[in-house]
C-alpha cells in the first residue's frame, strides 16, 4: 500500500461512465484520492472544489473541443497537471502544445497509467 505522501488527488474526466468508474476504482487501488466527471460542467466544478493534482482527461467528448476543455481546466485548477487520454497521438500532440503534460493512448494498461502518473508528479 502506498504511503499517504505517494497518493495524489486525481480527477478523471470521461463522458463514458463505465470508463470513468473503472479508472476511479483503479486509481483508488493505487492509493490515490479520486473524483470523476462525465461532462465539461462537472469537470470544471470538480476541478474547482476537488483541487486535483492531476486531471486525466478524455479529449473526445460530445460537444466539447479537447483544447477548449484543457484550457478551461487549467484555469479552474492551475495547480493540476493534465494528462490526456486519446486513441489519436496526433491529437495528443496538439494538446501538449496547449499545456497538457503527457498523454495515454487508449486502450492502456493500469501499469502504464501508474508509471505515467509517477512521472507526471515527480
Amino acid at each position: 500500500m502506498p504511503s499517504q505522501n505517494d497518493g495524489r488527488r486525481v480527477l478523471v474526466v470521461d463522458d463514458d461512465a463505465r470508463i470513468t468508474e473503472l479508472l476511479v476504482t483503479m486509481l483508488q487501488a493505487l492509493g490515490h484520492t479520486t473524483a470523476g466527471a462525465l461532462s465539461r460542467d462537472e469537470a470544471l466544478q470538480s476541478a474547482r472544489g476537488f483541487r486535483p493534482d492531476v486531471v486525466l482527461l478524455d479529449v473526445t467528448m460530445p460537444g466539447v473541443a479537447g483544447a477548449d476543455l484543457l484550457l478551461a481546466l487549467m484555469q479552474a485548477a492551475p495547480q493540476a497537471r493534465v494528462l490526456v487520454m486519446t486513441g489519436d497521438p496526433a491529437r495528443a500532440a496538439v494538446l501538449l502544445e496547449h499545456g497538457a503534460v503527457g498523454y495515454l493512448t487508449k486502450p492502456f494498461r493500469i501499469e502504464t497509467l501508474a508509471e505515467t502518473l509517477k512521472k507526471v508528479v515527480a
